[in-house]
């Protein structure tokens, strides 16, 4: 399990430093692949914190962050108005492509350097073993 915590630990702050270069956090970065999965329809909050890899405290304000950097657009629920459902702009899908050979660099010096590809599928499907009894 220890191996676990600080393999995922050294792969959150190369993420980190990459974010950083983009003037977002980890968490920020996050909030946006969740909306680009979402995208066209996005999400309301209560859904983005339940799809977080690690919460933020303050999801609510990280999503005005966002808004006003102009990656996020607020919409009105359609369905029930006191919800406001965050939604993934251009410009943050513009973004989340400009970072991403940065990531891909830190998933291929980290990961496919490393292991084959069929051990790195294994990988992938054991933490999805792991995070899936979660939700049992």
């Amino acid at each position: 399990m220890l191996n676990l915590m600080v393999a995922a630990h050294f792969v959150r702050k190369q993420v980190a430093v990459v974010c950083a270069e983009f003037e977002l956090t980890a968490a920020q970065y996050n909030v946006l692949r969740i909306l680009k999965g979402a995208h066209p329809h996005g999400y309301p909050r209560c859904e983005i914190i339940s799809r977080m890899i690690e919460p933020a405290p303050d999801v609510t304000r990280l999503i005005d962050r966002l808004a006003k950097m102009g990656l996020v657009q607020r919409m009105p629920s359609p369905d029930d108005r006191r919800l406001s459902i965050a939604v993934i702009t251009e410009k943050g899908s513009a973004l989340l492509e400009k970072m991403r050979p940065r990531i891909r660099h830190i998933e291929n010096t980290m990961l496919s350097s490393r292991l084959s590809e069929q051990q790195c599928q294994l990988l992938s499907d054991l933490c999805e073993q792991v995070y899936a009894s979660q939700t049992d």
